[in-house]
């Protein structure tokens, strides 16, 4: 997982350790429920734009499958 450099501050996450992420998920009845996970932060980038380092994060495309619970490539 790779933050944002200001996301990364306002966390207050360390490199390497866990980041709790929480995804949207629809339930039997359709309500949205929450789907946590723990990542490990590897990287910080900085783009230069306040939009994108203050709330981006870049995942590998099978986790971002598995966070979501969607098969993988």
């Amino acid at each position: 997982m790779v933050l944002g450099r200001e996301l990364a501050f306002k966390l207050g996450a360390q490199v390497g350790a866990p980041v709790t992420i929480v995804t949207p998920r629809a339930s039997s009845r359709r309500r949205a429920a929450a789907a946590p996970a723990a990542l490990h932060r590897g990287r910080i980038f900085e783009i230069g734009m306040y939009e994108f380092d203050s709330g981006l994060v870049l995942l590998h495309l099978d986790d971002a499958a598995t966070l979501y619970q969607m098969k993988g490539r």
